[in-house]
């Protein structure tokens, strides 16, 4: 009997905390119904549209100072959750008259907390915001329209710090922004989202947009809205993608008086100029450059950035540096300063971005644009473990670009070409009336001068030596590979020992007393080989004037003169081949003439005879 009642009392407890649990289950579910159903009774006794307007009306004008105007239907609802609809809302200065809104929305709607509206601060969990236009203006002094009245800040309040307003849904809006004197942009079809509580925490922002007919997503998040709504630091990461364009940014940011960027910045860019064209910036020279891939730690101060720790990728090359752009005043031509290393550099590529060039006379330009030479100013430092400059390799190169006034100039201040040293400028100096003048100048010493005609695509008789070359050249065309009867100028070739290949003096002196005339290639069994040579030549209207040629052999010194007349690749030198050293016999007179490399000798012999 004992056991019985043991059992029996706890088959009685069992069922007393069922019938407990089911009671607190029940009687909690009647709470929260009564509570929330309490909240929606609150709001729909208490409340109107009117106040929950007012209400935002007055918060609207505490933190900004901006008249939040409702000139539409106002509508609001508690079932099945707390509802409300302002339709035509404007936000306005509150001494502006007859002036276009800050912001505009067709709706603004959006779930809300009754209690805290019951208590004068409205807490939001959702609002769409239905054909946004956000006008932004920033004055010289970069301030904004929202930031707090003067005063504000000193009473211990900052600014936009109490609004609470949870997700902001953003469908078909406008962004105008407007720097007073200076950049204006529009980003028209703005939608997506901004997710924070209030304006002091965390926003994360997911947007897409079109600006100048070209679609655009944004996405990242921003600390501290508030302080840099107001004008103070705020940490921002941010990721723009577009047609050209995929680029982030990781750092600090201001967009107040003291504006900057500072932070990390990683990029690419599939046609720099169409980017550039895009923002309103159009430079030619930069028309169809790929970027692969640009890393850089970023600084900017006034209307200037600064690039430092610079990784730049390009399709054939990579550079490493520090970069600087911007303006030194509105208005002004943008500059570009700074020094990039390159692994490879095609300096003739580089050259032709800003004039133009071709391979061959009848495709020449008469005029070239240099509006560049007024667009913008650059002063960079180069240089390049390897470089090129078309068939001409050159090796550890170091090099400047300016631009700056009117004036251009691509100077190499050394580079190893064919194992010998050489310096070199190209220059474009502008003459609106006369147009343009180029100007090619170089320096070369202890060449290898056999490299010289695969350089240049020359052929037939070469000296083959260590040697010298100075170049000076002028041009109102661009200076072509080919040149042209535009250029003018000097060139002057000096080496030591050395050979001529194609020149055989034995054969030449025999061919030369049996035949009238001979094609030079009949005398090219064995190289001149000589001790020195010197050869120099003024050039004018698209002939060269060959004042000075002169080898010095034991085979024979070789001297010669003449014309040149390259524009048509021909050639009309006489020349004079002693005898060797040691031989007591006459020189060897001749002429020569044809086009190069097919030269036909003529001996002075049958020419006086006759024969």
């Amino acid at each position: 009997m004992p056991t019985l009642s043991l059992d029996r009392l706890q088959h009685i407890r069992s069922s007393l905390r069922s019938v407990l649990t089911w009671r607190i289950v029940v009687l909690a579910a009647i709470v929260l119904v009564v509570f929330t159903g309490g909240q929606r009774l609150l709001g729909s006794l208490f409340l109107s549209a009117g106040m929950v307007r007012q209400q935002i009306h007055e918060a609207v004008l505490r933190q900004t100072g901006l008249q939040f105007l409702v000139n539409g239907e106002t509508s609001i609802s508690f079932w099945p959750s707390p509802y409300i609809t302002l339709k035509n809302v404007d936000v306005i200065r509150s001494d502006a008259a007859n002036e276009q809104p800050v912001f505009h929305a067709d709706a603004i709607s959006g779930r809300f907390d009754v209690v805290s509206a019951l208590t004068g601060s409205p807490q939001f969990g959702s609002i769409t915001l239905t054909r946004p236009v956000f006008r932004v203006d920033r004055s010289a002094a970069g301030t904004y329209v929202w930031q707090a009245p003067v005063g504000a800040k000193s009473s211990g309040q900052t600014t936009l710090d109490d609004l609470h307003l949870g997700r902001i849904t953003l469908v078909d809006g406008m962004l105008e922004f407007h720097q007073l004197n200076g950049f204006s942009a529009t980003f028209r079809n703005v939608a997506g989202s901004l997710d924070f509580s209030t304006l002091s925490r965390t926003l994360s922002f997911d947007l897409s947009a079109s600006a100048s007919d070209r679609p655009l997503t944004l996405t990242g998040s921003l600390q501290s809205p508030e302080k840099l709504l107001s004008g103070d630091n705020s940490t921002l990461s941010v990721k723009l993608v577009s047609d050209d364009i995929d680029a982030s940014f990781s750092g600090k940011a201001n967009i107040g008086e003291q504006s900057f960027l500072s932070g990390t910045v990683d990029a690419s860019a599939s046609d720099l100029g169409a980017v550039a064209s895009w923002v309103g910036l159009d430079y030619a020279v930069i028309n169809k450059l790929t970027v692969v891939d640009l890393k850089a730690t970023i600084v900017s101060e006034g209307l200037k950035f600064t690039l430092s720790d610079l990784k730049l990728q390009l399709p054939a090359y990579q550079a490493t540096g520090i970069l600087s752009a911007g303006w030194t005043k509105r208005g002004e031509p943008p500059f570009f300063s700074g020094t990039l290393a390159f692994d490879n550099f095609d300096a003739g590529a580089f050259l032709t971005a800003f004039v133009p060039s071709a391979a061959n006379l009848r495709d020449m330009p008469l005029k070239f644009d240099t509006s560049f030479l007024r667009e913008f100013q650059v002063d960079l430092r180069l240089s390049a473990t390897k470089a090129s400059f078309g068939a001409m390799a050159l090796a550890d190169m170091a090099a400047g670009v300016r631009i700056t006034d009117g004036h251009a100039s691509f100077a190499i201040a050394t580079g190893q070409v064919a194992n010998g040293n050489v310096s070199a400028e190209i220059s474009v100096d502008e003459d609106r009336e006369k147009g343009p003048l180029c100007k090619l100048s170089a320096l070369g010493r202890n060449v290898d001068l056999s490299a010289i005609p695969a350089m240049l695509g020359l052929s037939g008789p070469w000296p083959q030596a260590t040697g010298s070359f100075e170049l000076d050249l002028r041009s109102r065309l661009p200076l072509s590979p080919m040149g042209h009867a535009e250029t003018s100028g000097s060139i002057r070739v000096h080496g030591g020992a050395g050979k001529l290949s194609g020149f055989d003096p034995a054969v030449f002196r025999e061919l030369a007393s049996q035949k009238r005339f001979f094609d030079l290639s009949l005398a090219s069994a064995s190289p001149l080989r000589f001790d020195s040579f010197e050869l120099a030549a003024v050039i004018d209207n698209g002939i060269a004037e060959l004042n000075t040629a002169s080898f010095s052999s034991t085979s024979g010194n070789l001297d010669f003169a003449g014309v040149i007349p390259y524009k048509n690749n021909s050639i009309a030198v006489s020349g004079t081949l002693g005898p060797p050293s040691g031989v007591d016999a006459p020189a060897t007179r001749f002429f020569a003439g044809g086009a190069w490399p097919n030269i036909l000798i003529s001996p002075f012999s049958a020419i006086i005879s006759g024969q």
